[in-house]
């Protein structure tokens, strides 16, 4: 008898759980937005003497916890481009020679987890985790940001850090658009 017991329970949260989902599914679409940005990054630090300006796009999920709440997660593409350097090499006999040479692009592609919070008004801060996969490895990756959403509209002034062997880091600027 116990096991008749046992299944019948079963069956009956399986059936309250199928009720309950086909009755959110609708509510938990519109919770849901899915937007396109574009990035802009601005190295600092060691990682600003070989690379100038970076440029990128990610597409973003977003998932309403509340009016002010969301989670998000990201996945985008951005690429440095390589400084001229110039070094001087010392070849004895008090005679120098200059070499200049172009540092190649450095690409990643970051996944970011994350959620923003709407402090006032338009007003939202946001964290982000995750990984940068890029050339020799994957690096830890943590951005901390403030922005400001107008309607889909939605811009975001952060700092980004990929961290494996020494942290490369960048001020950025992201532009999106929700759908």
């Amino acid at each position: 008898m116990t096991n008749y017991k046992n299944l019948f329970a079963i069956i009956i949260a399986m059936f309250t759980a199928s009720m309950c989902q086909a009755q959110s599914a609708s509510s938990i679409a519109k919770k849901i937005q899915v937007g396109i940005n574009i990035e802009g990054a601005f190295p600092t630090g060691d990682f600003s003497q070989a690379y100038s300006f970076g440029i990128g796009g990610s597409v973003m999920g977003r998932y309403a916890l509340s009016d002010k709440a969301n989670l998000t997660a990201s996945l985008g593409y951005l690429t440095f481009s390589g400084k001229s350097i110039s070094e001087t090499v010392d070849e004895g006999d008090d005679e120098t020679q200059t070499e200049t040479f172009k540092v190649p692009a450095f690409h990643g592609v970051p996944l970011r987890l994350g959620a923003n919070y709407l402090i006032s008004g338009p007003l939202f801060i946001q964290g982000e985790i995750g990984a940068s996969f890029m050339k020799g490895g994957t690096a830890f990756l943590y951005a901390p940001g403030i922005g400001a959403r107008f309607s889909n509209l939605e811009v975001e002034v952060k700092y980004e850090g990929w961290s494996k062997n020494g942290t490369l880091s960048f001020g950025g600027i992201r532009v999106g658009y929700f759908f």
